[in-house]
């Protein structure tokens, strides 16, 4: 090994360490996050729960709105906005006693309001606890009615989920969006939020980790379709840890994404290529050239009398829609007079756990720890608060 190498090698060992130093230590206090929750929006309806009194902060001013009935908050300019009668200045601060509803989506902690990106627009951050931000994701990114065993997991996996991707949007001055490019979330249902705060609590600071004592990227999907996928295979990656690689799943068959078929009209989707500035006139069909370890489609050629197109098979799904191609584990595509048809397995992009079988296994007796160590090998529960 070059000299060169070895110092690499020190860094990096160097930097491993002083993050597991880091995540090993216990929050001192709990871990605040922002979450986007609307952004380019030129006005809101705004009304509170449990409260009747808004409080408004700026930079300089502390007020108190009398709330009876939802109202307006509008964006008058690029540092202005109207909240009733009233205009502030850019940033503004809302709080309230119990919780602030926007737009009919119920929120915890505070919520300040920054001129978006976009102009003559505002983006609304949430600030709330980390605990306060799994209420919100929980009953969006998993079936509330599943097993409870189920349920604990999948708080411990949003939890682990967020603290090794905290900051992702750092740069836009914010944690995480409200979209499934982080995690899902809606603020709080009112009809399952007891629920779901049992659940969250009886799980609090724990956190899944590897053999550094760091989060693990905890990557999952709704449905494998039998197979996990690689994280190489779907994102690049220099080296896929042990605990995102491929592995056969056989505990989602009772998925009903286990299997699915598509139609897709082949005027519409040269429409759609066209938009997105491909060169194609009509589209004579489609061919897989080239599949993953797990046997999903990894190039797809879209063919047509004049060029071909070669695209990775996760664009085409991302611009047929994700709920339309519901993964890339595509077994057959045959193409009509008018149509594609797609025959596939599984829905998401199969990293990690699978949510389907991960319900399985649980519903049959297995514990959260046995489920983890089937899905993410190598790593461990540790509790971080």
């Amino acid at each position: 090994m070059s000299y060169k190498n070895k110092k690499n090698k020190l860094i990096v060992i160097s930097i491993i360490v002083l993050l597991s130093k880091l995540f090993s230590n216990s929050y001192s206090k709990p871990l605040k996050v922002k979450v986007m929750i609307f952004d380019n929006v030129k006005e809101v309806t705004v009304s509170l729960y449990n409260c009747d009194e808004l409080l408004v902060s700026t930079v300089k001013t502390y007020s108190k709105i009398k709330i009876k009935k939802p109202i307006k908050i509008f964006f008058v300019d690029k540092d202005t906005i109207s909240i009733g009668n009233k205009k502030f200045k850019l940033p503004v601060t809302l709080n309230c006693e119990d919780k602030i509803v926007v737009n009919k989506k119920i929120y915890d902690g505070e919520i300040k309001i920054y001129p978006a990106k976009q102009s003559k627009s505002m983006r609304l951050i949430n600030i709330i606890s980390l605990e306060q931000y799994l209420y919100g994701v929980l009953p969006y990114e998993i079936e509330p009615s599943w097993n409870e065993e189920m349920l604990k997991l999948q708080s411990i996996i949003s939890r682990t989920y967020a603290l090794a991707n905290l900051g992702r949007h750092k740069t836009d001055g914010y944690d995480f969006c409200s979209t499934q490019h982080c995690q899902i979330y809606n603020g709080i249902n009112i009809r399952l939020v007891q629920k779901i705060k049992k659940i969250v609590d009886s799980t609090k600071g724990l956190v899944i980790v590897d053999k550094n004592g760091l989060p693990i990227h905890a990557y999952y999907c709704s449905s494998c379709g039998g197979e996990i996928e690689d994280i190489s295979e779907v994102w690049n990656v220099v080296i896929s840890p042990k605990y995102l690689q491929h592995k056969k799943c056989n505990f989602c068959k009772t998925s009903p994404y286990y299997s699915w078929e598509r139609y897709v009209k082949k005027e519409w989707l040269k429409k759609v290529l066209v938009s997105k500035g491909y060169k194609i006139k009509e589209i004579k069909g489609l061919k897989i050239i080239s599949r993953t370890s797990s046997g999903r489609a990894k190039q797809i050629a879209i063919i047509s009398q004049q060029n071909e197109i070669v695209l990775p098979a996760e664009s085409l799904r991302s611009l047929i829609g994700y709920n339309i191609l519901l993964s890339t584990k595509i077994d057959e595509i045959k193409v009509f007079q008018d149509e594609l048809y797609f025959r596939g397995r599984g829905w998401g992009h199969g990293v990690g756990l699978c949510q389907w079988g991960a319900n399985f296994m649980a519903a049959s007796g297995k514990k959260v720890i046995d489920i983890v160590r089937f899905y993410y090998p190598t790593t461990t529960i540790k509790k971080k608060y």
